[in-house]
């Protein structure tokens, strides 16, 4: 079974839990910094497929990005 795929995309793979939505309607991550410190990152975000996003700008690769529990970073601040 063949399957189309579309061009290649340069980014950072990340589960949608991991895409945090603001007031403004921006999107942001958590970025792990060291021990128990962390750094909300805006982000430019396009669909992969279901389950899965790739984040264009905001981090680089090899970066920790919080993929569950950013919503109670946020409220932490």
């Amino acid at each position: 079974l063949d399957v189309a795929a579309g061009a290649p995309v340069a980014g950072v793979v990340v589960p949608r839990s991991a895409i945090l939505t603001g007031e403004n309607g921006l999107s942001s991550v958590f970025v792990k910094l060291g021990a128990e410190r962390f750094a909300s990152r805006p982000v430019r975000v396009e669909p992969l497929d279901a389950t899965r996003v790739v984040l264009l700008s905001g981090v680089r690769v090899g970066e920790r990005v919080v993929t569950a529990g950013g919503s109670l970073l946020a409220q932490v601040r």
